[in-house]
């Protein structure tokens, strides 16, 4: 079992800002308000891994709106930058599935599993800071995705690779 895990503390930032600082007001409130919200159920789906399958993934985090919607923006954006790069890249040619895990406490614990090829997104990103937005096409949502995130762990286990995104709740 092979696992790797990207925890943003000693990232550089620009600034000597530590990353609990740069959660947003609206992921804050959420978890200080949780209790009025009433108790959102964890949920999962597992889906062929098709582009066309993207609206089932949506709606699994758009589903409940007692979720704030900057947060429900947030977690749809890291969800389709995954869930199409899974799609795209995973199986080639053959089908296969991907199952995506929505747990909700403090923090929200975002997990997709795929049985694709061996692939940790978390490692040799786009260099954000040398992109010429001019000349190169594509090749930024996983930075996006990683930025999103509070955590990002990827971990092959099984034959599967199971990518988890943490979005701290204050």
């Amino acid at each position: 079992m092979t696992i790797f895990t990207v925890p943003k503390e000693g990232k550089d930032l620009g600034k000597s800002i530590k990353p609990a600082e740069l959660i947003s007001r609206q992921t804050k409130k959420f978890a200080d308000n949780r209790q009025s919200l009433g108790v959102l159920p964890d949920s999962s789906v597992n889906v062929e891994a098709d582009i066309g399958n993207l609206d089932i993934v949506q709606d699994l985090i758009i589903g409940d709106e007692r979720l704030p919607s900057s947060i429900r923006k947030k977690l749809c954006l890291a969800a389709e930058e995954v869930f199409v790069n899974i799609c795209s890249y995973a199986y080639g040619e053959e089908k296969g599935t991907v199952e995506i895990t929505m747990e909700f406490s403090k923090q929200i614990v975002m997990k997709f599993c795929d049985s694709g090829k061996k692939f940790n997104p978390l490692v040799n990103m786009t260099d954000i800071n040398n992109y010429d937005i001019d000349t190169q096409i594509g090749g930024l949502g996983r930075p996006i995705v990683y930025h999103l995130a509070d955590e990002a762990r990827y971990e092959y286990s099984n034959g599967k690779n199971i990518l988890t995104l943490i979005f701290y709740g204050g």
